[in-house]
């Protein structure tokens, strides 16, 4: 007999696949079988039981036993031993994860500032002519590529002294 256990996970599968025995004394079987079995450890004597319980506990024993080998191994399915070098595991990669979402803040910050910084742009070029947007653009274009600010600061009214 193994360890006694406090509770186990019923799934509806299990509901679903124990109410097409029609025989209701069988069906009340299954359940006590799955219980004693889940709960207590006890193995039935399938031999002894109707082709439909039996049937039916073969499919769901190894869900059952699965179930118990991570109840008894801990929270992660793992040994005892196993369990110190999970959580220090755990703790490295929440680590990790706080050092990515740092990232992803000041990303974010980095982004909102430059979509704000784009916006005015936008919005400081939107009443400009096509002939004025095609010569800022040419500007701009050779200041990046020489690595001179030809652009002064921007009035009102167009591209001043151009």
């Amino acid at each position: 007999m193994e360890q006694k256990r406090g509770q186990f996970t019923f799934y509806e599968s299990f509901a679903v696949a124990l109410r097409r025995i029609r025989k209701l004394s069988d069906r009340c079987a299954a359940y006590d079988a799955i219980v004693n079995y889940a709960l207590y450890g006890q193995e039935p004597e399938l031999d002894k039981l109707p082709s439909p319980v039996a049937i039916a506990f073969d499919l769901i024993r190894p869900h059952l036993d699965t179930s118990r080998r991570k109840a008894e191994g801990g929270m992660k399915g793992s040994s005892v031993g196993e369990n110190q070098k999970n959580t220090e595991r755990s703790d490295k990669d929440k680590r990790k994860i706080g050092q990515r979402s740092d990232k992803d803040s000041a990303n974010k910050r980095e982004n909102k500032i430059e979509n704000k910084n784009n916006t005015e742009y936008e919005s400081e070029y939107e009443n400009e002519s096509e002939d004025e947007r095609e010569l800022r653009l040419w500007l701009e274009a050779r200041s990046r590529e020489t690595g001179l600010s030809i652009m002064g600061p921007r009035r009102r009214g167009g591209l001043n002294g151009f």
